[in-house]
C-alpha cells in the first residue's frame, strides 16, 4: 500500500484547495438538484461560509494537504471532528489528477480514519454522489458501507 503523510494545509494552500473544492462540490450539485452551475456555486459558497467563518482554522476542521513518499503533493483533506458526539465527517478527499489510480486514494482514507480517531471521533461519515462509482469503489475497498441513499425527480 502506498503511504501518505498529511500537514496542515498552509493558509495559501486552503486558499487555492477552497474555491477549487467549491467548484468541483457545485459541478455534482447542480446536476443533483436540477440547477444551474452559477446558483449552485452561490449555494455552495454561502453554506461554506456557515460552515467555515474562521477559514481553516474554523473549530472542529481540519484541512491537510497529503504527501507521498517522494514529499509530492498528491492531494487534500477537508475533514470535521466533534469529540463531543463521537462524529466524523469526511467533506472532501482529493486525488490530484497525476496521482489517480495509484493507491493514493486509499492510503489517505487509513490516514483520515485514524486522525478523526485522534481527535475524538468513533465513527466516519461522509457522503458521495451516485455518479461517482471510482470512490464508491474506493470507499467500499477501505471498510465503508452505504447505509442511506437520497433520491430526487424534478417537478
Amino acid at each position: 500500500m502506498k503511504k501518505v503523510t498529511f500537514l496542515e494545509m498552509t493558509e495559501s494552500d486552503y486558499a487555492l484547495f477552497l474555491p477549487d473544492q467549491q467548484k468541483a462540490y457545485a459541478q455534482e450539485r447542480a446536476v443533483a438538484d436540477h440547477q444551474s452551475f452559477d446558483e449552485a456555486l452561490a449555494e455552495a459558497r454561502r453554506r461554506y461560509n456557515e460552515m467555515l467563518p474562521e477559514g481553516a482554522r474554523s473549530p472542529l476542521h481540519h484541512f491537510y494537504s497529503a504527501f507521498n513518499e517522494d514529499k509530492q503533493n498528491v492531494g487534500g483533506v477537508w475533514l470535521k471532528v466533534d469529540p463531543n458526539d463521537g462524529v466524523a465527517w469526511l467533506y472532501y478527499i482529493l486525488v490530484n489528477a497525476s496521482f489517480r489510480g495509484q493507491g493514493y486514494g486509499k492510503a489517505m482514507m487509513e490516514e483520515i480514519k485514524k486522525r478523526a480517531k485522534s481527535l475524538g471521533g468513533r465513527i466516519l461519515w461522509l457522503n458521495v454522489f451516485e455518479n461517482n462509482r471510482v470512490a464508491q469503489e474506493m470507499y467500499a475497498s477501505v471498510g465503508m458501507k452505504t447505509v442511506a441513499r437520497n433520491l430526487n425527480t424534478l417537478l
